[in-house]
């Protein structure tokens, strides 16, 4: 989730709202054959903003050599006590419990310089069929948003976040209308500090309100500002930061 002084909200991550039906009775050896589509970490896609917000991909793979806008980073089981029609946060919380980690890992640097970063996260489920037929795998996709679509992925590197300043081509900014977007395209608003929040557990949003209005304006540069935090569950992991951001021309 993000805020800002006045409100902005922008994307803090990629996941898809997604509701998936129910596990039906599988006929023998159907399992078999649903594990044989599950996918491979370091896959490559090029996937449209529509196939993202899918619950499920049936994208083919491409060559990583070739253009792509997406990447696998993990693939994971959903745990057995869960099942797909489950309530929808219990899904989400156990995939971003091990996604968010592998979207870590595959940047590379701290929390604070990621947040620094466009990088995103999405994540799919498989198809109806599969499901009937037993399938409980999950996969996580590495983005990078470019307001209404995703752009072309600058690298196959693990980590991906180079040393040193971020480029614009994948430091965040926000559009005017409220897309994450790199800092190489237009933008009204631009992460220019972070800083770490000591509270272990999500504070409200009073108290990071004022977190802000206290630490923002010596990390930005323009009379306005607007702040940003992750969502409860990345925070419990251990990603605390607040993103400061200036107000920008371009």
């Amino acid at each position: 989730m993000t805020s800002r002084v006045p409100v902005l909200r922008r994307l803090a991550a990629l996941a898809p709202a997604l509701l998936v039906a129910g596990l039906l009775t599988q006929p023998a050896g159907a399992a078999t054959a649903a594990e044989a589509d599950r996918p491979v970490v370091g896959e490559c896609r090029n996937l449209s903003v529509e196939e993202a917000a899918a619950a499920s991909s049936t994208s083919a793979p491409v060559d990583c050599s070739q253009r792509h806008n997406a990447r696998t980073i993990k693939v994971g089981t959903l745990p057995a006590a869960l099942d797909w029609d489950d309530e929808l946060a219990k899904v989400e919380a156990a995939v971003a419990r091990r996604c968010g980690p592998a979207h870590d890992r595959a940047l590379g640097r701290t929390h604070r310089v990621r947040a620094g970063a466009a990088y995103r996260w999405v994540w799919f489920v498989p198809t109806k069929t599969q499901r009937e037929a037993g399938a409980r795998w999950y996969r996580c996709d590495l983005v990078l948003p470019g307001g209404t679509k995703y752009l072309a992925l600058p690298t196959t590197a693990s980590p991906a976040l180079p040393k040193g300043r971020l480029p614009d081509s994948i430091a965040s900014c926000t559009t005017a209308g409220g897309f994450l977007t790199t800092c190489a395209r237009t933008h009204a608003w631009r992460v220019t500090g972070t800083f770490v929040h000591p509270a272990r557990a999500l504070p409200s949003k009073k108290k990071l309100r004022a977190a802000a209005l206290k630490k923002c304006p010596s990390l930005t540069t323009s009379d306005r500002f607007s702040y940003g935090w992750s969502y409860a569950l990345d925070w419990k992991l251990g990603n605390r930061v607040i993103t400061c951001s200036s107000k920008t021309r371009a």
